[in-house]
Formats: C-alpha cells, structure tokens, sequence
C-alpha cells in the first residue's frame, strides 16, 4: 500500500462527510479534500501532504504517517505532536 493511501486512512474520520473524500486535518481541526494534493497550483496552502506524526522521517511504519494539511505540516516544523493526533482520534467529529 503506498504511504499516501496509508496516510488518508489513518486521517481523521469526519462522521458526517464521506470518508473517502474527506478527512480531518487533526492539526487546524478542519477538513481536507482527498482531491486536493498539496502540490496542485491552485491549492499550494491549503492541499493535504503526508505528516510524520513524531517527527521522525525514517520512522515510515503505517501507524506514524497521516494527511495533514501542506501549511499546517509545515507550520508544524519539528514538533512531536503524537498526543495532537491521539486525542483527534478519540473524538467523534462533524463539520457542517
């Protein structure tokens, strides 16, 4: 499986959305559009790349890779923010 699809199924599920269009960037707590690459000219700032959620680059097993939003990673720096994501994940999210 590639770490792309790895990381939009370990996403955040948004309970009343499709889950195979649209996540939860657990970091700005606001969706992500599984179109939307974050290499897309039209959608540079708010496109979704795959985060390392302890910051460690090497560390590519399943469970530490997850969409995010591109400027939310990137704001993000080298921040560990393995407990962020823990506690998304215990929610039950809606977005109108």
């Amino acid at each position: 499986m590639s770490k792309e699809i790895v990381a939009w199924e370990n996403a955040i599920i948004i309970n009343n959305k499709n889950k195979n269009q649209f996540r939860l960037c657990y970091i700005c707590k606001t969706e992500m559009n599984h179109g939307t690459k974050w290499n897309s000219d039209l959608n540079q700032h708010n496109g979704w790349n795959i985060d390392h959620i302890d910051v460690n680059e090497s560390n590519d097993i399943s469970k530490n890779l997850c969409a995010v939003h591109y400027e939310c990673n990137w704001k993000k720096g080298n921040k560990d923010y393995t407990q962020l994501y823990k506690d998304a994940k215990n929610l039950n999210w809606t977005i109108e």
